[in-house]
């Protein structure tokens, strides 16, 4: 993805959001269940950096993590999340 498009996607993210947390694109919800793998992998990033920042900012506030431990456990949830593709739904 072009450096463009993820600052459109995260603009957009940004001015959808509600109570604080994005609303994902209905195209990327799609997208990651494409058979396509680069479709899929592009939605997986869209995804990963729409969430990440509300994932990290939850870590901080609500466990009371100092910001590289709050780091490493958003960069842990979004890699046992693809192992176990839990995007992917059913």
């Amino acid at each position: 993805m072009s450096e463009e498009r993820a600052a459109r996607v995260r603009k957009s993210a940004a001015s959808r959001r509600i109570k604080g947390f994005p609303v994902t694109p209905r195209s990327t919800v799609v997208g990651v269940g494409s058979e396509n793998p680069i479709e899929r992998a592009r939605s997986l990033t869209v995804l990963a950096r729409i969430y990440w920042r509300p994932i990290y900012e939850y870590v901080r506030c609500r466990w009371r993590k100092p910001p590289i431990a709050a780091e490493e456990i958003s960069q842990e949830f979004f890699l046992r999340a693809l192992e176990r593709d839990t995007f992917r739904g059913s």
